[in-house]
């Protein structure tokens, strides 16, 4: 056979882009911030723990944490990191589950696969911007119908329980991610239902307890959580990814 027939047989695989940094780099780095947060903050997560299905207590020490500008700003910004890596590395891992076709990448195609770095990062833009526009709307709404304590609430509660998802779901999402078949199956599934059982409890302590913050109804609080969790999450993604 001669050297044209050997090239006309060759089946071509679709292009791939090389990337500067490999997945593992991020998985790392991840890594070792989600160690550092947690040691740092661990009584604050032994504390959100004990008082995870507790509603009273809640309520009772609404005040407790605002004695400090500086830890509060730090606990804050070490909470939502934390939160943002997560969410990334949770949607990162829903795309490489359902091994969708990605709709975007230009006229390079990028097939959702556990090393492709591109959709890590469409992940994380998703994620930021999802925090960024929820503190803004928290900050407008609020401000709009002087409802300032309510959105403090909301926002600190919402960060705090986040958070704490996060303490429980990322190592299972690392298992994911080094791991196959059933193991591989248990561990993406775990997160997905550790994530739902969080939403709802934050749904249930932003309606119940953030009643004592604000003087509008349960279902005026309710729809209002509910459009900055759902609603806003939505709209990003149909943005972004394009579904």
């Amino acid at each position: 056979m001669t050297a044209y027939g050997d090239l006309l047989s060759l089946q071509w695989q679709p292009y791939q882009v090389d990337h500067f940094l490999r997945i593992d780099v991020w998985v790392c780095l991840s890594m070792v911030f989600y160690a550092w947060a947690v040691q740092r903050n661990l009584r604050k997560i032994v504390s959100l723990s004990n008082h995870l299905f507790s509603f009273r207590e809640l309520a009772r020490s609404k005040d407790a944490d605002g004695s400090k500008n500086g830890s509060r700003r730090f606990w804050n910004f070490s909470f939502l990191a934390l939160s943002v890596i997560t969410v990334s590395w949770l949607v990162y891992a829903f795309w490489t589950y359902a091994g969708w076709e990605l709709p975007f990448g230009g006229e390079h195609r990028h097939d959702a696969h556990t090393g492709c770095n591109y959709l890590l990062y469409v992940c994380a833009v998703f994620s930021i911007l999802f925090y960024v526009f929820k503190g803004l709307v928290l900050l407008l709404v609020s401000h709009i119908f002087d409802e300032t304590r309510c959105g403090l609430f909301l926002w600190r509660m919402g960060i705090s329980y986040d958070f704490l998802f996060s303490v429980f779901s990322f190592p299972f999402l690392m298992i994911f991610f080094y791991s196959g078949g059933w193991v591989q199956e248990a561990a993406f599934w775990l997160s997905a239902v550790m994530f739902g059982i969080f939403f709802i409890i934050k749904i249930l302590k932003a309606v119940i307890v953030g009643r004592f913050y604000s003087r509008f109804s349960y279902l005026h609080i309710f729809a209002y959580f509910c459009a900055l969790e759902i609603l806003l999450s939505l709209s990003l993604w149909r943005v972004i990814f394009g579904l």
